[in-house]
């Protein structure tokens, strides 16, 4: 985009220099108007002129008869000749002014688009920074539905997950109006892992608590990291309003941030689990050394050689320091 503002200030900067202006690729209506305003200035002088030389030619006969110095003739002719190459130069400039607004208009656009990509950004880095401040999953997948439906201006949203068996389930809503679409749309944006956007009537499923109820607008998004599919989040449009292209796009843009945040919440959520299966390492060593000691204290009771006894008494040394050790 900045490539085709730049070579757009190019072409205002030579259209500039073309009608007479200053060329510094950022013109205004004003600018515009006050230039038309100089020719049309002109051109009634022009037209002035060649109005006095057709009355002076016409009714001035003897001053055409007396005068050596002016030849009214000649005068006409030669503003004739004038007005001619001037309203040729009045078209002329009249076209690149022409040109002019309309690459001055095309290049605010532009800088509009520019604007509202550089707003648009700031609002994704926010609301990634919201989404990625947790680990619990629970707490991510609210806040990327609350996040999402904020920068789209939802009036709800819901996200499921891809199950174990295959299936997509809803595990997370947010907004009075949650979106609950046909299962076979959300497998549809699941397999095509594209994102989706459908406009009234939306097929919904029968929700006996809302009848009657139906979405004018629904987007679906596929939740992708590093290849793998984890969901699908859907956002409703509030009543009456419908969802364009530019919210299909920021929605495209956020999706994977958001499967990031999740799959990073899932990571950390299996590592707890595998933690907590396995146990604590602390309380497993003492429990292995306690039993060392144990077992060496049961055989010392019986009758052992003496070297046996000093390699008991031994282990039970290590053991014991390996005890103040852990807890020390």
């Amino acid at each position: 985009m900045e490539t085709t503002i730049e070579a757009i200030r190019e072409q205002i900067r030579r259209e500039e220099r073309a009608t007479g202006l200053r060329g510094d690729g950022h013109v205004t209506d004003a600018a515009i108007r006050r230039r038309r305003v100089q020719i049309a200035v002109v051109a009634m002088v022009v037209v002035l002129g060649l109005m006095m030389t057709t009355i002076a030619n016409d009714l001035w006969l003897d001053f055409k008869r007396n005068s050596s110095i002016v030849d009214v003739d000649t005068a006409r002719l030669a503003m004739l000749i004038f007005t001619v190459a001037f309203i040729a130069y009045a078209l002329e400039k009249e076209m690149h002014l022409r040109r002019l607004m309309s690459l001055g208009h095309e290049a605010r656009q532009l800088d509009l688009q520019l604007a509202d990509r550089i707003l648009e950004s700031a609002a994704l880095a926010d609301a990634e920074r919201a989404v990625s401040s947790s680990l619990d999953l629970d707490a991510v997948l609210e806040a990327v539905l609350e996040q999402g439906g904020t920068l789209v201006v939802a009036a709800g949203a819901s996200v499921s997950l891809l199950a174990d068996g295959g299936e997509l389930r809803e595990v997370a809503s947010w907004g009075a109006r949650a979106p609950r679409v046909a299962e076979a749309l959300v497998m549809q944006v699941a397999l095509a892992r594209e994102p989706m956007l459908v406009s009234g009537p939306v097929p919904l499923d029968l929700d006996a608590e809302r009848p009657g109820e139906r979405l004018t607008s629904v987007m679906c998004a596929p939740l992708e990291h590093d290849g793998t599919l984890l969901g699908v989040m859907t956002f409703g449009a509030p009543p009456s309003e419908r969802f364009d292209d530019g919210a299909l796009d920021v929605v495209r843009r956020f999706a994977p941030r958001a499967a990031s945040s999740i799959a990073r919440a899932r990571r950390y959520e299996a590592a707890v689990a595998l933690v907590d299966s396995r146990g604590d390492p602390l309380a497993e060593e003492v429990r292995t050394v306690s039993a060392t000691i144990r077992a060496a204290a049961s055989e010392l009771r019986s009758e052992v050689s003496p070297q046996r006894r000093l390699v008991l008494l031994a282990v039970v040394e290590s053991g014991a320091a390996r005890l103040l050790g852990a807890v020390g």
